[in-house]
């Protein structure tokens, strides 16, 4: 999306809809316009929202929230076990290209 493209009608709702648009940030935008929802539940703040237009300010508020949940990426972590006094790079050669890694003894 644009830095200057303000979401209105079906595309507001597109956005707030998605998953990483969470209803904490949602209700931060109503909370500072004032607007207090009993409930935080998406399917009571999107109308709120939506029947009022965004700032450029909000909408940039939420569109930074939604780049920054769709670039955390998931780190995988994976245990071994080493019996015997060996390499690391021997353990995880099957895991990993270790070549990439190990210095060519002929290379620059």
């Amino acid at each position: 999306m644009s830095r200057q493209f303000i979401p209105s009608g079906d595309e507001l709702k597109n956005l707030l809809s998605q998953n990483q648009c969470t209803p904490g940030s949602i209700n931060s935008v109503l909370r500072a316009r004032g607007v207090f929802c009993p409930n935080s539940d998406k399917t009571n703040t999107i109308p709120c929202l939506m029947k009022s237009l965004l700032s450029p300010s909000e909408s940039l508020e939420l569109m930074d929230n939604i780049k920054t949940s769709e670039k955390l990426d998931r780190v995988n972590f994976r245990n071994f076990s080493i019996d015997k006094d060996q390499e690391i790079l021997d353990v995880i050669s099957g895991v990993i290209d270790d070549d990439a890694i190990r210095p060519q003894p002929f290379e620059n």
